[in-house]
């Protein structure tokens, strides 16, 4: 099942680049117990394991490529044990594009705990990411998708209230608002979101509109 911004970008056409892909497996059979002693690593990969709290263990692979421009880069895949994600309903299937591959079906993640989880990243985990206020507006500011308010807001409270105490999902505006003030360089919303055409506009524009678009389209009827 696909979610967060790589959902974003390959089901819903967000013009941002996402550098990771963001999966989720849930099953009781499934289980990463660990790197086996006797794993031998093909040339250009690499496992790095740690611990991620009392019950889970996260384990990255990075894979090592070169560029068209004879630079040296690497791709990192998380692999999180025993995270079981938020799912109040079935996952969905949908249509996959890419510009790299034809369109093929996949599981994803309904657009309400996208939104959800997208929330819950920027306000209660304190990340203050730039690419998911990017991402966040992007998704509210298409009247064509058919958010559902009611299920937005129930995964993001299931959310603070599983893992931590943060603020209710009516205080969302003023949290963004606060976020917004800790960034005052354009330079840095631009690395942020990268090369993009046509730009994006600014950090204070996006943010003025997207507390508007939580307030009509998240809290409508809360």
């Amino acid at each position: 099942m696909i979610k967060g911004g790589f959902a974003i970008r390959h089901l819903y056409a967000s013009p941002r680049f996402s550098k990771d892909a963001d999966l989720s497996m849930a099953s009781d059979e499934l289980e990463i117990a660990g790197i086996p002693d006797d794993l031998v690593m093909p040339h250009g990969l690499e496992i790095v394991q740690r611990v991620v709290g009392d019950m889970a263990e996260s384990f990255k692979l990075f894979i090592e490529f070169w560029t068209t421009e004879h630079q040296r880069k690497r791709i990192q895949c998380d692999l999180n044990s025993r995270e079981r994600p938020i799912r109040l309903r079935p996952p969905q299937r949908r249509t996959l594009t890419s510009l790299f591959v034809d369109p093929f079906p996949v599981w994803a993640a309904t657009l309400a705990e996208v939104v959800g989880e997208k929330f819950f990243a920027l306000i209660d985990l304190r990340a203050a990411r730039i690419k998911d206020i990017f991402d966040l507006h992007h998704v509210l500011s298409q009247p064509a998708l058919q958010l559902d308010p009611a299920a937005t807001r129930e995964v993001y409270e299931a959310l603070r209230t599983r893992k931590r105490k943060g603020s209710p999902a009516t205080g969302l505006p003023t949290e963004i608002e606060q976020i917004a003030r800790s960034y005052n360089a354009e330079a840095f919303w631009q690395d942020a979101v990268g090369d993009l055409l046509p730009a994006p506009p600014s950090l204070r524009e996006t943010t003025d509109e997207l507390i508007e678009l939580v307030r009509s389209r998240v809290l409508a009827g809360a």
